[in-house]
């Protein structure tokens, strides 16, 4: 191989290596009580926090979410210790947006709705604990 053809080899390689590096690693901390019990996860892909998990006491999830530049976005869900889903919501840039869902332990729904802008938005549903649905409300019609 000729010098002009390892150079350009080289460059190639440099180049192919600092696009690897656009997908950082993550790396995580684990936030602990003074008994040592973890009671929160961060994870980090380079100074910035993307993703939080938090924990009871016992050990088991209490909720998790995704950051972006900062703020909430995507999914939340936290949950009751049995490990049963508590409530799910959307998220952009730390405001409210889209689905909303809130159970009982049990499992069954409490009620479902969306979000728009941070405002509850449209149609909402509200069930007793057997998953009845005992009412409906509509956020657009009662806010104009």
């Amino acid at each position: 191989m000729n010098y002009r053809n390892f150079l350009i080899l080289m460059l190639i390689m440099i180049g192919f290596a600092q696009g690897c590096n656009e997908n950082q690693e993550i790396r995580t901390e684990e936030i602990k009580d003074a008994n040592g019990k973890l009671l929160k996860i961060l994870y980090y892909e380079g100074d910035e926090a993307v993703k939080e998990e938090r924990f009871y006491p016992s050990g088991k999830i209490k909720l998790k979410g995704e950051y972006k530049d900062g703020k909430k976005n995507g999914v939340w869900i936290y949950y009751y210790e049995t490990g049963n889903i508590w409530s799910k919501g959307e998220f952009k840039d730390d405001i409210r947006n889209g689905i909303a869902e809130v159970y009982h332990e049990n499992g069954k729904p409490r009620y479902k709705g969306q979000y728009k802008n941070g405002k509850e938005s449209g149609k909402w549903f509200f069930y007793d604990k057997s998953g009845k649905l005992i009412k409906e409300y509509n956020f657009d019609q009662e806010n104009k």
